[in-house]
């Protein structure tokens, strides 16, 4: 009994010098994130990445890592070395593999740099890990740009089912059916989305085009 109660207050010592220890590095790695996060605003990038860089790597786990990553990797779109950014995304992803957010990070930088096949990849792995809604919407896009528009309506119906009040499943669906050359739909699907936001600039112009 003397053996276990020690063994039981030793591991519970243990267990709470561990909580200790990752309250202190989730509070450098935010403090280290907010000072990058001043470097680049500040436009001093070479310091920037470095500061994003330490605050994942003391906490490759929190909440914000994500974030360090992605500020990390526009940090690099400033200094003009987009393969840089693409490559921190990636090693990123490598370190926190089941983050959604890595991958979409990822996603965005490949799909701006029109890389669509390897975008779709990324993005296709964050809705197996978070079918959410915004996942949804850019996977669809991505399916666009691959020509895959079957894929893309699916997508775009279940934004629909998951957000109805919000106007981008409309707007996903006007978008696919343009490509389609289902216009009198597409012309539908803009328009619901105009009625939801009437300030939608994207979704009057999608419009516009279609006519």
């Amino acid at each position: 009994t003397g053996m276990s109660s020690i063994t039981g207050a030793g591991a519970a010592a243990l267990f709470s010098a561990t909580q200790v220890n990752y309250a202190q590095l989730e509070y450098y790695a935010g403090n280290t994130l907010n000072r990058g996060i001043e470097l680049y605003k500040k436009k001093e990038y070479s310091a920037a990445v470095q500061a994003f860089k330490s605050s994942i790597a003391l906490d490759p786990d929190a909440a914000y890592a994500a974030n360090a990553a992605r500020m990390m990797a526009d940090t690099y779109v400033k200094m003009g070395d987009t393969e840089s950014a693409i490559e921190s995304l990636r090693t990123f992803v490598e370190l926190s593999p089941s983050s959604d957010a890595a991958h979409v990070n990822l996603g965005q930088m490949l799909y701006s740099e029109e890389r669509y096949d390897e975008a779709l990849a990324e993005y296709e792995k964050a809705v197996e890990l978070n079918p959410d809604a915004g996942n949804r919407f850019a996977l669809g896009q991505a399916y666009l740009q691959t020509a895959e528009t079957g894929k893309a309506e699916e997508q775009f119906m279940q934004v629909l089912l998951m957000a109805p009040e919000d106007p981008a499943g409309n707007m996903g669906l006007g978008q696919t059916y343009s490509r389609s050359g289902q216009y009198a739909l597409a012309i539908e699907q803009f328009e619901t989305a105009i009625d939801k936001k009437n300030d939608f600039y994207d979704a009057w112009a999608e419009l516009g085009y279609t006519y």
